[in-house]
């Protein structure tokens, strides 16, 4: 029996968070497992990406993904030793699976390191969202901390910020405890803020993630509470949204990551707690699920 669930652990996600897609690949991070998990397209399994860990291409807790040409930036936290407990950020970079930088990110010390499940990539190096600074904490491209936002201009104190999704004119802030999504500018001046927290059409509750396709003028929102995954124009109007079917009635849909494909003709949606992602037209028709191989 032993050997029998070490090898499905083996072939098979468990508690997926996060996903990117790149040059026909989906990049998913398979959290219970420590690894990331590669696919093509068409769902094929292609490989495996780093493994448990505390140094080299070890991974401990892994809370995003970025795709950079060929580069995929993880985001990965870890104790400091097996003796010592203390956090560390790191950003890790793997190029054609293999490992080829570390970055620590290195905050006030002030900071308890409590970090959320989003960090974008800027010219200047890295902006993670920091739920227990109420902040987005910025830092170079050598992990130093340059600055941080927490009273975007013209707008109201961050609270808890959850997610964060790059463009390059702007961020847009996920604050999953008041269901609300900001839209900054790269210098931090607001620009648009919306959400209301419910459960009809449009409303939202603990919003966990988002993607945008610009060309479209549409967003997608995975909205957790809501089991859902709702798209809204850029001006945070409600368009349309469906309720993927869950793995089973013990699983309910648990939306923790969407991406967009290039095109925006497709979407990965990560249920963790059904253990898989779902590859789904904006319309809620869901192509493909992957799952094990």
């Amino acid at each position: 029996m032993l050997l029998l669930l070490l090898g499905c652990a083996e072939t098979s996600l468990s508690r997926p968070n996060a996903a990117v897609l790149a040059d026909g690949l989906i990049h998913v991070s398979d959290f219970h497992n420590q690894r990331i998990v590669t696919f093509d397209e068409d769902g094929r399994f292609v490989s495996t990406i780093g493994r448990k860990g505390l140094s080299g291409d070890g991974l401990w807790e892994v809370w995003g993904l970025l795709a950079d040409g060929a580069d995929l930036h993880v985001l990965n936290t870890r104790p400091i030793s097996h003796d010592n407990d203390d956090s560390i950020v790191e950003v890790k970079t793997f190029r054609d699976g293999r490992l080829v930088s570390i970055k620590q990110l290195i905050p006030e010390a002030s900071s308890d390191l409590d970090w959320s499940d989003g960090f974008v990539k800027t010219a200047q190096g890295w902006m993670v969202a920091s739920l227990s600074d109420d902040a987005l904490l910025a830092f170079s491209a050598d992990g130093a901390l340059s600055h941080q936002i927490t009273t975007p201009g013209s707008g109201q104190a961050l609270h808890a910020p959850t997610g964060i999704h790059g463009e390059e004119d702007g961020i847009w802030v996920i604050e999953q405890f008041d269901n609300r999504i900001r839209h900054l500018a790269v210098d931090g001046t607001q620009r648009l803020v919306f959400g209301i927290e419910g459960a009809e059409p449009g409303e939202l509750r603990f919003p966990k993630a988002l993607d945008v396709c610009t060309a479209g003028g549409w967003m997608a929102v995975a909205d957790l509470g809501n089991y859902r995954l709702q798209r809204f124009d850029l001006a945070g109007a409600f368009l349309d949204g469906f309720e993927p079917p869950p793995r089973d009635d013990d699983s309910p849909v648990q939306l923790m990551d969407v991406e967009l494909s290039a095109d925006c003709t497709s979407m990965a949606l990560v249920d963790s707690k059904g253990d898989r992602v779902l590859l789904a037209e904006p319309d809620g028709t869901i192509f493909n699920s992957l799952d094990r191989w």
